[in-house]
């Protein structure tokens, strides 16, 4: 390993992390995966009944997977967001932020996406991490405007300019979405208008600064971890929302995909500066 990035990015990364954290995190995809290792009669019960809703199952339905394809697209995402979000929190000076966020998303998220799903009731139950992903979706792409603030940019990011990253998921979002329809193609014009007004506005302080670039970001590994969370953040939405949402019976549920990032990136958008 060059002695540069091991000295620099690598340790600082792992001085900035803390035990308790990494704990959080890696407990994650454990209890997927023990949920999954269920009997199927057990699972079925944990999932969430529209027609006859539960508290309990309100929350144990977003841990629960029947197919080892469901379960593993929801551990590869977790498995890219999860650590990627939170390395970018490491280096904003974020953990405790981060900290509030992940256990609000692990904790009252579920519930709140099943009670907002009740809005509309079918006769059909629901279950699977997707919606939480999607909530992971949205801590990224807040932390990595943060991360570009504090870590890349000489001056002109803020975390005011966290809603272009908004807009620009849900122009990606609504162009997923198939089949495409008026209402999409309008959400996606919308949202990339206002998209480019915030691209614009932050261009323009670019350009007036006296530097682009933060000296750490010609630093090996800091300008990397960016690229790979707004690779995520491009692709992610196709994952989320593919052009063929059934299959085996089973039908993805967008609204609930749609309600974890639009919820989390509000939520955690309007948290307030917590000290570490």
């Amino acid at each position: 390993m060059d002695d540069a990035v091991e000295t620099g990015f690598w340790r600082l990364l792992r001085t900035g992390s803390r035990p308790v954290d990494l704990v959080g995190l890696v407990a994650v995809p454990v209890v997927l995966v023990a949920v999954y290792a269920l009997p199927t009669g057990v699972k079925r019960g944990l999932v969430f009944d529209y027609t006859h809703p539960t508290l309990l199952s309100a929350y144990t339905a977003h841990f629960v997977h029947f197919d080892p394809t469901h379960l593993l697209v929801n551990l590869g995402s977790y498995l890219l967001l999860a650590p990627t979000a939170y390395a970018l929190a490491v280096f904003a000076g974020e953990q405790a932020r981060f900290r509030v966020v992940f256990v609000v998303l692990v904790t009252a998220l579920p519930v709140t996406l099943s009670a907002l799903n009740l809005a509309v009731v079918r006769p059909r139950i629901g279950y699977g991490f997707s919606g939480l992903s999607m909530g992971l979706l949205a801590v990224t792409g807040l932390l990595v405007v943060e991360y570009t603030a504090q870590t890349l940019s000489a001056g002109w990011c803020s975390r005011a300019d966290a809603p272009l990253v908004f807009f620009v998921e849900a122009t990606l979002i609504a162009l997923a979405v198939r089949p495409h329809t008026t209402a999409t193609l309008a959400v996606a014009a919308g949202a990339a208008v206002v998209a480019a007004g915030y691209a614009v506005a932050v261009g323009r302080r670019a350009r007036a600064a006296d530097s682009l670039l933060h000296p750490t970001a010609r630093r090996p590994g800091f300008a990397e971890l960016a690229v790979v969370a707004c690779v995520a953040l491009a692709g992610f939405p196709a994952v989320a929302f593919p052009a063929n949402p059934t299959g085996d019976g089973t039908v993805l549920n967008l609204y609930t995909h749609l309600l974890g990032f639009a919820v989390t990136f509000v939520a955690a958008y309007s948290l307030p500066e917590i000290d570490a």
